[in-house]
């Protein structure tokens, strides 16, 4: 239906992508995407301007209204059109990223995936408003995981990561905290030069780097120097564009940093790249997508080529972390020491006990918050 739809003209002369976004939510990330699409008429339109998109306001009218009629919020019954909760705050943090971290609330393993920025996060996804794979390297690197089962909560068997007491409260690398770093995203950078001076693309609209709600603290990165704009690109599901062939690193307040930086990148950038590979092999996976889904920006899909349907629903990251194949522990292993480098950690081996880890841990917590 989403898919008609953008092939329709308005009178208004928008094309319906502006208001129809693909929605992510935990079964999305956990297992395979479900191809939903949301209607978003944003925070503030009028009713009048939403009618103009007339297919999805019809939409709306005939199957949203009626219940907002009966809801006992005065708000949700006037603006009936528009969400509940228009969410200002996440609209605000992933604008002009290219793509964005999540992890779900609740789920078995530890993992974040990454999310094109195209798509409207649901609210049981905690989103974490970066681009960069350094930061996605050491949100993902055994650490944060040990940090964050032990100060997180958990629902029955399933872990859950809660952002005030595991993200705002881990104690990053130095000079990589969220407060020593700028995010980019507008789009991925295909400079290599970039990469190797340590600059980055100076991109307007950027704000936070942090899961929404969460509080910086501490130095600000400066503006990075201006560089080429690179030209537009297509994305896959992960984020990862075509084209781009490098890691994404962030904006530092510190060069001596960079280093390091791209140590941890590059082995996040390979472990994103090798899981994406195994979720959707290309001798199985056809990526497609339709005039109006490309001209809007929106990602192409991996759709299973003929008799490999079941075995495609099979490729989830929950399923690759039951098993945990060999090549993805020495990828994790990988990044881990990049990450512990960092620390500074120079004695670290993965035989480390846990509890040294957490130790060494609080004691940089307790130091940046006597």
């Amino acid at each position: 239906m989403a898919r008609d739809w953008l092939k329709l003209p308005n009178p208004n002369g928008q094309p319906n992508s502006q208001v129809l976004k693909p929605r992510w939510n935990g079964i999305d990330l956990t297992r395979r995407p479900q191809d939903i699409w949301i209607i978003d008429f944003g925070t503030d339109t009028p009713k009048e301007s939403a009618a103009l998109f007339e297919k999805p306001f019809e939409h709306v009218l005939l199957c949203v209204k009626p219940e907002r009629d009966r809801n006992k919020d005065n708000n949700r019954r006037k603006n009936w059109w528009r969400f509940g909760r228009t969410g200002e705050d996440i609209r605000a943090a992933l604008k002009g990223l290219f793509r964005y971290i999540a992890i779900t609330a609740h789920q078995k393993h530890f993992f974040f995936a990454w999310i094109d920025g195209k798509n409207l996060p649901d609210k049981a996804l905690i989103v974490i408003a970066r681009s960069d794979d350094t930061t996605f390297g050491m949100l993902h690197s055994r650490f944060h995981e040990l940090w964050s089962l032990r100060l997180g909560t958990s629902l029955e068997d399933r872990p859950r990561y809660t952002p005030t007491t595991t993200f705002e409260t881990f104690p990053f690398p130095a000079g990589l905290t969220p407060a020593d770093t700028r995010p980019v995203g507008a789009q991925p950078c295909f400079d290599p030069a970039q990469h190797e001076s340590g600059r980055r693309l100076a991109v307007s609209g950027v704000e936070r780097a942090r899961p929404v709600g969460a509080q910086p603290s501490g130095r600000r990165a400066e503006a990075a120097p201006a560089g080429l704009a690179p030209g537009v690109a297509l994305r896959h599901r992960s984020g990862q564009a075509e084209g781009a062939r490098l890691p994404q690193l962030p904006v530092l307040a510190d060069p001596a940093r960079l280093p390091h930086a791209k140590a941890i990148a590059q082995a996040a950038f390979d472990l994103n790249r090798r899981r994406e590979a195994w979720l959707n092999p290309p001798v199985w996976v056809d990526w497609v997508i339709t005039p109006e889904e490309e001209h809007a920006g929106f990602p192409r899909r991996p759709v299973a080529k003929p008799g490999h349907e079941a075995d495609l629903k099979q490729r989830t990251l929950t399923n690759l972390y039951n098993t945990r194949p060999a090549w993805l522990a020495m990828a994790h292993e990988k990044l881990d020491q990049a990450v512990a480098a960092a620390y500074g950690w120079d004695d670290y081996t993965p035989a480390m006990p846990d509890e040294d880890i957490l130790r060494r841990l609080l004691a940089l917590n307790r130091d940046r918050n006597p």
